[in-house]
């Protein structure tokens, strides 16, 4: 059985293409009024560029979007895909600053990192073979294509000894 305490209440469809919200109201257990009430359309989703490229290029691409003076609401959101050789420093400073004046809303910056064939790979040894340390800056060759910094390396081997105390 369904009871509704309240004389009006909203409901607001959300598993449809069009959203739709509606205020009902109930006389006892017969429906009185139905009052459509309509939701503005969504804002855009841009991805620039819409495939990965390097940073350059990205940033070329982000400062020819339009200078448009649209409401806060209105601006659409962006997604910024960009190509990296290795992490890169101040990388959504960069992209801020060429998105001066522009009237989009930044949702996300997305690195891609070239990545190359593992000459020397995890693929047929034993764990037992493999030390913490070679799992690591194999894995970090393979996601960022090169060495580890000595920074991150000694980072990795705090980190390591410390798990290796707690057990």
């Amino acid at each position: 059985m369904f009871v509704i305490a309240v004389r009006r209440f909203h409901y607001r469809c959300q598993s449809v293409i069009i959203p739709i919200n509606l205020a009902v109201e109930f006389d006892g257990s017969n429906v009185k009024a139905i009052e459509e009430i309509i939701i503005p359309r969504c804002v855009d989703m841009l991805k620039v560029p819409t495939k990965p490229a390097s940073l350059d290029e990205v940033l070329a691409a982000l400062k020819a979007l339009p200078d448009d003076e649209l409401p806060r609401e209105q601006q659409p959101f962006l997604e910024v895909h960009v190509l990296l050789d290795k992490p890169q420093a101040l990388l959504r400073e960069k992209v801020l600053q060429a998105l001066e004046g522009k009237s989009v809303r930044l949702a996300k910056i997305t690195p891609h990192y070239s990545q190359r064939e593992q000459q020397d790979s995890l693929q047929h040894r034993r764990l037992s073979e493999v030390s913490p340390q070679q799992v690591f800056a194999l894995s970090w060759n393979k996601k960022f294509d090169g060495e580890p910094t000595e920074a991150m390396a000694e980072a990795f081997e705090t980190l390591l000894t410390q798990v290796e105390e707690q057990e």
